[in-house]
């Protein structure tokens, strides 16, 4: 007798699938494997395409980083100035107000605004972000801004600084000169010297342009000419154009008013100072601090109510 434990009890024959595939399902059957790899070798495309435009956009970014800053020098650290926070915030309600005042239509400070290197360069050194890397410098007829910022943070940035220097001086012709410089591996040995705060070729990049300040005939605004300039390594021709300003003072920018209420603006050693003007307008004394309050209340509601 046969052991029942070996014998194989299959399906009935009527549950198997005997059935032989047709043309349409092997159809159907190759058309879902050619859309899952049409899927996949799209999605591998992407992904290639999109590592490979981040690897190109890194590349870009670290030449430029590499070409725009220097390797670290002991003479490129900027010195620091420490203010007492009290005394900034006096200073920024100082400036907070003056401003506020140039924009009423009609009004002018009765006193000159006056902005000390000192206060200037303790607002950056209360600037985590700046402290170290920012230094300006008033002198008489002249105002320049010294930079010597890391870049580590930067693709192909790690070990390097990007140095620059920039200056604005006035003349006793009413012209202005307008020169910045990005420092190169050549000069950087040097830089923020007095040599190095001109126009040079040999710097990465420098630029000079010239304008001419003066007032319009019936002195009721500022007229700013440029005169040209220069810029390097780039060969560029610039041409002269009268009344740089004038479209501002065409819009219905806020600030006119503001720009309308200084007279002029002198550099002393150490200090600014801006000028108001005189004339028709009055200056705000203490018998105008009503006035002065009802006009700025009121200009901030119009700004509320969208007038």
């Amino acid at each position: 007798m046969e052991d029942l434990e070996s014998v194989h009890i299959g399906k009935p024959v009527s549950n198997l699938d005997i059935s032989v595939p047709t043309a349409e399902k092997k159809k159907e059957k190759k058309s879902r494997c050619t859309c899952l790899n049409v899927c996949l070798c799209m999605t591998l495309f992407s992904f290639g395409f999109v590592v490979l435009s981040m690897l190109v956009a890194y590349m870009c970014v670290a030449g430029s980083v590499q070409k725009y800053t220097v390797e670290y020098r002991p003479n490129l650290k900027l010195e620091t100035v420490h203010v007492p926070e009290l005394e900034l915030e006096r200073f920024n309600e100082r400036v907070k107000t003056f401003a506020d005042v140039l924009e009423l239509e009609g009004v002018v400070p009765s006193e000159n605004l006056v902005v000390t290197e000192k206060e200037l360069n303790g607002l950056i050194t209360h600037s985590d972000f700046l402290s170290g890397n920012m230094f300006v410098h008033l002198e008489e007829n002249k105002v320049s801004l010294d930079i010597s910022m890391p870049t580590d943070f930067l693709p192909g940035g790690k070990g390097r600084q990007f140095v620059a220097h920039q200056s604005i001086q006035w003349r006793k012709d009413s012209n202005l000169s307008l020169v910045t410089s990005i420092y190169s591996e050549k000069t950087a040995d040097y830089a923020f010297s007095k040599e190095s705060a001109s126009y040079d070729p040999d710097h990465t990049f420098s630029s000079e342009f010239f304008f001419r300040l003066g007032r319009s005939n019936d002195d009721q605004r500022l007229v700013l000419d440029f005169e040209g300039g220069r810029m390097s390594p780039y060969s560029l021709e610039m041409e002269k154009k009268q009344d740089v300003l004038a479209e501002l003072y065409e819009s219905d920018d806020a600030n006119i008013n503001a720009l309308n209420g200084i007279h002029k603006i002198s550099l002393d050693k150490g200090q600014v100072i801006v000028h108001t003007k005189d004339g028709e307008r009055r200056s705000l004394t203490a018998m105008d601090a009503s006035s002065y309050l009802y006009g700025g209340m009121s200009s901030i509601a119009r700004r509320l109510v969208g007038f």
